[in-house]
């Protein structure tokens, strides 16, 4: 993949060291995030997973913490009450002794 060869020091550079995400990477090269993901396969850097990702996105302001600042309902409150109700009521006695 020439694209990768041409430009291996600037990905390393900026996806492993500044720790930029792709779509940065895509917009210093002048090219979409998809190509960057298919160099750093190429050139075998290994991908962030979804969490670190995120991570990154929420730290240089490319996404909004979905929740945070935002008000959950009391009727959106009683759904999360009830559903995990119902999961703690279906775990077996060895999975119950593992979470206390």
């Amino acid at each position: 993949m020439e694209f990768a060869r041409r430009h291996k020091e600037t990905i390393i550079d900026l996806y492993v060291n500044k720790e930029q995400s792709t779509y940065a990477v895509a917009e210093a090269l002048g090219t979409y995030a998809s190509k960057i993901i298919r160099c750093l396969n190429y050139l075998g850097i290994d991908r962030r997973n979804y969490k670190e990702a995120q991570k990154t996105a929420l730290s240089t302001g490319r996404a909004e913490h979905p929740t945070k600042g935002k008000k959950t309902t009391d009727e959106a409150k009683r759904k999360i009450a009830s559903a995990r109700a119902k999961s703690w009521r279906s775990l077996s006695d060895k999975d119950h002794a593992a979470l206390c």
